[in-house]
């Protein structure tokens, strides 16, 4: 079988704001001049634009948006495009509560690419105690708000659909390279996950001492050997 690599371009300008508009339309003419400067130093990247658009969102006011140009702004080289790592950070730290950032980052335990099963990532997060009957407030099931901690991290982007079912429910999701980036080094930098991957050819034990838990995406026979060694 013969198999055809397509190259994919950057998006124009007017392609880049109506993407973005999809899920962040400013509602003032001072929000759209502000949107459309900060979709500009998106270099017409999709990601880059979905994540923002994600993240402003949250919070359609003028001061807000402001305050995340200021940040975007603080961080652009020669005054080209920003980094797409920023702009993910920066999404990742405006969650709302510690217990929605570590849901996010347990979604490290996932190998790359792989596409997961929503109502199991809500159960072990529960089993996790990531949520807790603690966190049950006016009669919501601690279901209720996992579901509600999923919805967040697809509105922001960091969890893609993968399977939308005729409900209009997600039943399965998967994370872009980059953002299953962030979650892998944002774990083990807060310790709460490591990770094993034979293939990378590092010293992985570094990576694994005092991580509560490790996730093993090949080699899991190594992994053992490391561990007796």
């Amino acid at each position: 079988d013969k198999c055809f690599v397509h190259p994919l371009r950057f998006l124009m300008e007017e392609e880049s704001w109506q993407l973005f508009c999809k899920k962040a339309e400013p509602t003032t003419k001072s929000m759209d001049k502000l949107g459309r400067e900060m979709v500009g130093k998106c270099g017409g990247l999709p990601l880059a634009i979905v994540v923002l658009s994600g993240l402003l969102s949250e919070k359609p006011k003028y001061e807000y948006w402001s305050n995340v140009k200021e940040h975007i702004w603080r961080h652009l080289k020669d005054g080209g495009s920003f980094r797409i790592e920023d702009i993910l950070s920066l999404s990742y730290n405006g969650l709302s509560s510690d217990k929605r950032r570590d849901c996010f980052l347990y979604l490290a335990r996932f190998a790359e690419h792989q596409i997961i099963n929503v109502d199991k990532l809500k159960l072990l997060w529960i089993a996790e105690e990531f949520i807790s009957e603690d966190d049950e407030l006016d009669g919501v099931a601690m279901e209720d708000l996992a579901e509600d901690y999923v919805n967040d991290l697809i509105n922001r982007n960091l969890i893609q659909i993968a399977t939308l079912l005729w409900n209009g429910k997600v039943s399965h999701g998967r994370l872009h390279d980059l953002v299953h980036e962030l979650a892998i080094n944002k774990a083990k930098e807060q310790k709460l996950l490591g990770t094993f991957d034979s293939s990378q050819h590092l010293k992985p034990i570094a990576l694994l001492e005092g991580q509560p838990r490790h996730a093993i995406y090949n080699g899991i026979g190594e992994y053992f050997n490391l561990l007796e060694g």
